[in-house]
């Protein structure tokens, strides 16, 4: 894949992005999505957004991603996860297809 800086770049000055920091969460005990943020942040970073990598482990992260704050008063961004493949296999308990989500996006937003 051919990565388009330049249009990036500009696609992030037309977007009138203010600098305000982008959070991503930072999951460090497991390297692989330690990784992803650090690469992450690397690329935002590249194209003009301020980054900033808040580090948390696993079972942090499943808590801290739950939160609605904004990322300046403890809330975040952007997170990497991943699924294994018995929590796709099944479409009976699959997230996004027994309607999972829509239900936990339901309860989320009651006051």
């Amino acid at each position: 894949m051919k990565h388009d800086l330049v249009t990036a770049r500009q696609l992030v000055r037309e977007s009138r992005y203010d600098g305000y920091p982008v959070v991503v969460l930072q999951i460090t005990d497991k390297p692989f999505l330690n990784a992803a943020a650090v690469v992450t942040r690397y690329r935002l970073e590249s194209i003009g957004f301020k980054v900033i990598l808040r580090q948390v482990d696993w079972s942090t992260s499943l808590i801290v991603r739950a939160r609605m704050e904004p990322p300046d008063k403890g809330g975040w961004n952007l997170l990497h996860t991943w699924w294994l493949a018995p929590d796709l296999a099944n479409p009976a308990v699959h997230l996004a297809l027994s309607g999972t989500f829509q239900r936990l996006a339901r309860l989320a937003q009651r006051p």
